[in-house]
């Protein structure tokens, strides 16, 4: 089975101590409460905030701060209001913009809801704020948005609000917002499987920000032009990237740059089958990551260990070590359920999308069908949420064919493999040895062996231009038994 996600594509909030504009306390805070929904589905009250931190805000003093009479609000109860909502102190003075991907309302999608919307008091007042402000200060806060639906995984709003703020910069001046919006446009163009593209837009940024004197940045947007060449198959072209870019952070003692450096070499690496060198960057990461508190990459970290015993497994079975087999077994279920519970608690809709239909292939080839189509629902389930994402639709259809198939469903295996392919063929080429490969199963057990052998030609040939050693090994044994 083969890692289905690319190692740096989990959002990287290293970067977004920007430079903001003046936007009032009060307005942050508002912000707060109409993004974060309670049990109830609904934004939270000023009564259930006043119950959440246990009674050390209260009542008066939440609605004095929503309303904006207080200047310079208590830093102490700003602390305990920011732990309530899962943000850093620092985003009530601009240092942390963007809230963690909390549980978010439905954005307004007609001009009906928004000037429903709008009819609310504090949204009526935060909107005329906002249309006072400078070319500077709306670029700023454009940028915040195109960050937050980045978080969100929704492509084409984070793209659209990106090219606004690269705009507003060029108004205003900003080269390094200008900076960042192109980053963020190329991390969109990445997801829209737009892989030239993004790589242009994202050697821009490096190239401005190289400009600036931000080689930190710089460093940020080539690990962007990194991923975009795994994700085009170039693994030799990506590592090469990784490798330069890690002896940068070393070099310069960018621990957080350093750590998601060596998620993207480890990843590349597990694809081209040196699982031991893959092992030792992904713990390498996890260590940086635990010291940096960073829990993003914590998930992804983990993700990509779990996939590693999972492959680890089917080398053992190849080999007939039972007791390794069920040893790397336990460790890679042990790593995706973790991997799920930690990118649920997080909000992370990508990483539980790619642990779950890794973890159903898994378990589908070791003969639990029952609990791989459990993980397959929850994948689909994830998927409304990152729907634009051209590589989860195809990595979720090639994962529901291969359980259809472990479970003898020839006829539904071929509706989803069909599907899979041109998904992956425009969004995840590094998949298509694997799909190829099922595709040519999918054939035989239907008898139709002159329809899979086209299949088993193109699995191989996929795997041999990319350097993809396992996902070799494992078509010639599936052809041979087949």
């Amino acid at each position: 089975m083969s890692s289905s996600l690319p190692s740096d594509s989990s959002p990287d909030r290293s970067d977004q101590a920007e430079q903001l504009p003046s936007v009032p306390v009060a307005d942050r805070v508002n912000y707060l409460f109409s993004t974060h929904l309670s049990p109830r589905g609904r934004p939270y009250t000023l009564k259930e905030v006043h119950k959440g931190t246990g009674g050390e805000l209260s009542l008066a003093w939440l609605s004095g701060l929503r309303n904006g009479r207080f200047e310079t609000p208590s830093g102490d109860k700003l602390q305990v209001l920011a732990a309530f909502f899962g943000v850093e102190i620092g985003y009530f003075f601009g240092g942390h913009p963007t809230p963690p991907p909390a549980a978010r309302p439905p954005l307004a999608t007609t001009d009906e809801e928004l000037q429903h919307a709008l009819g609310k008091p504090g949204l009526r007042d935060l909107a005329v704020r906002l249309s006072n402000l400078s070319p500077r200060e709306l670029s700023s806060l454009v940028l915040i948005e195109a960050n937050i639906y980045d978080t969100q995984g929704r492509a084409q709003l984070a793209l659209a609000a990106a090219v606004q703020a690269e705009e507003l910069s060029a108004a205003a001046g900003q080269e390094r917002i200008a900076a960042e919006a192109l980053r963020l446009q190329a991390r969109a163009k990445g997801l829209l499987a737009q892989f030239e593209e993004a790589i242009a837009l994202a050697q821009a940024s490096a190239t401005l920000y190289d400009g600036l004197g931000v080689p930190r940045e710089a460093l940020h947007s080539r690990r962007i032009v990194a991923l975009n060449l795994w994700r085009m198959g170039h693994f030799s072209e990506s590592i090469a990237l990784h490798r330069r870019n890690l002896q940068e952070t070393r070099r310069l003692r960018w621990t957080d740059q350093q750590a998601w450096t060596l998620l993207g070499l480890g990843g590349n690496l597990h694809f081209q089958g040196d699982l031991d060198a893959a092992e030792r960057c992904f713990l390498e990461t996890l260590a940086l990551a635990h010291q940096l508190k960073d829990y993003a990459l914590i998930v992804a970290a983990e993700y990509h260990m779990a996939s590693v015993w999972a492959e680890r497994a089917w080398l053992a079975a190849e080999s007939g070590d039972d007791n390794e087999r069920d040893g790397a077994r336990a460790e890679a279920l042990e790593r995706f359920q973790q991997t799920i519970t930690l990118a649920q608690e997080q909000g992370q809709d990508q990483m539980i999308l790619f642990t779950a239909v890794d973890l159903a292939v898994a378990l589908a080839q070791w003969g639990e069908i029952e609990r791989a189509r459990s993980f397959i629902a929850l994948a689909e389930q994830t998927l409304v949420r990152v729907e634009e994402h051209v590589a989860a639709r195809g990595w979720t259809l090639l994962s529901k064919a291969e359980v259809d198939l472990a479970a003898g469903d020839a006829e539904s295996a071929l509706r989803h493999i069909n599907e899979a392919l041109p998904l992956l063929e425009k969004g995840a080429p590094p998949a298509l040895a694997q799909a190829h490969r099922v595709a040519a199963l999918v054939y035989t057990a239907r008898a139709e062996p002159v329809l899979a052998a086209p299949h088993w030609e193109a699995s191989l040939a996929a795997a041999a231009n990319q350097g993809q050693v396992l996902e070799e090994k494992r078509t010639r044994r599936a052809r041979e038994g087949s």
